[in-house]
């Protein structure tokens, strides 16, 4: 297949067509070349699997902002799944109804990306990469879509334009240093040349939702043992679920502790915030947008996500984060360039 190419499908057997496109909604748009330059939109939801009124309304307000969006109107390249996709247990009739009937006309034409989440765990197996979660979704272990072969459904690499996809697994897989995941991630990380890398796993390392990042164990060993070298080979994006509310962090780095040891004073005045702008508000349009050269390492935003099915409260007040919201909704990343020889990097929280 040609790359950045839109190709319509039916499905069907030798006897019948099953589903047709009979108005032009089943499609695959094939991936651009690696290294390409160009406007991308993923769509992102934590924990969204409830089956609920909620969800529904989640889903309702992304289509109503990308149908009615200015810039690529209607375009989603992909959507960005941060686990717990099927309450309760993540079984396949779980999945049928929560997952596949819910998201039905958007999964038609664009490619699921999803990392494994507590609640999908239930039902799956790690060691034999097996259960719903593992047969409903097929992601590359060989480096099939870029990055460094894994091995593994459970953690893996993809590019994107020229983006670099990192999905970790914060649930079954091994989280200390110099294990299989540890050592597969620095490895990936430290051989791609794209321009962003997004990062995306469960369990948050920062949060004061409905879980809490000073005090359970995943979130707190992903936070020490992982952001080191994520950080350390810039990584530009995290994105978590887990917590059932929006948390989005200042742009920062090095912050390893507890909530109340993060120091929002610069880097270089011994705090955690990257550049002039990384205490601020983030936005152009505010106290401006946080600023990252190209060869730079030093400075992410961490998102946590969960709230695309439901809410459920938490203190909200991670020294970390710019803003916390307990309210439904999802994200939406969007990438374009900026007219000057740079490129930009947008998440809006699209409230249901």
């Amino acid at each position: 297949l040609d790359p950045n190419t839109t190709y319509y499908y039916n499905i069907g057997n030798a006897d019948e067509v099953l589903a047709q496109s009979e108005t032009g909604d089943m499609f695959i748009k094939t991936a651009p070349v690696t290294g390409t330059d160009q406007f991308v939109r993923a769509w992102i939801l934590g924990d969204p699997g409830t089956g609920s009124i909620n969800q529904r309304n989640v889903r309702d307000a992304y289509y109503d902002y990308v149908s009615t969006v200015e810039t690529n109107t209607g375009q989603t390249d992909m959507m960005l799944f941060l686990g717990d996709n099927a309450y309760s247990n993540g079984t396949d009739a779980q999945h049928q109804s929560y997952f596949f009937n819910v998201y039905d006309d958007m999964l038609k034409k664009a490619v699921a990306w999803s990392c494994l989440g507590n609640h999908d765990g239930f039902t799956s197996d790690l060691e034999t990469q097996s259960g719903p979660y593992y047969d409903i979704f097929t992601f590359p272990t060989a480096a099939e879509a870029g990055g460094v072969a894994s091995g593994t459904e459970a953690y893996y690499s993809f590019d994107y334009a020229n983006i670099h996809f990192i999905v970790l697994d914060s649930h079954q897989s091994g989280r200390e240093v110099g294990g299989s995941q540890y050592l597969w991630a620095q490895n990936d990380i430290q051989n791609t040349t794209q321009d962003w890398i997004v990062t995306l796993f469960h369990h948050p390392a920062y949060s004061k939702g409905s879980h809490d990042s000073d005090w359970e164990d995943r979130l707190i060993e992903m936070r020490e043992n992982f952001m080191p070298i994520l950080e350390a080979n810039g990584v530009d994006l995290v994105l978590n679920g887990h917590s059932h509310s929006y948390e989005r962090s200042y742009f920062i780095n090095g912050h390893q502790g507890f909530s109340n040891t993060f120091n929002i004073d610069n880097i270089t005045n011994g705090g955690h915030t990257v550049g002039t702008t990384g205490e601020g508000d983030g936005k152009v349009d505010g106290d401006g947008a946080y600023q990252k050269t190209s060869d730079a390492a030093e400075g992410a935003v961490y998102i946590t996500a969960g709230s695309s099915g439901q809410v459920s409260g938490g203190d909200l007040d991670h020294e970390a984060m710019f803003l916390s919201l307990n309210e439904l909704g999802s994200c939406v990343m969007e990438i374009e360039n900026d007219g000057n020889g740079g490129q930009n990097l947008t998440v809006k929280f699209v409230r249901d």
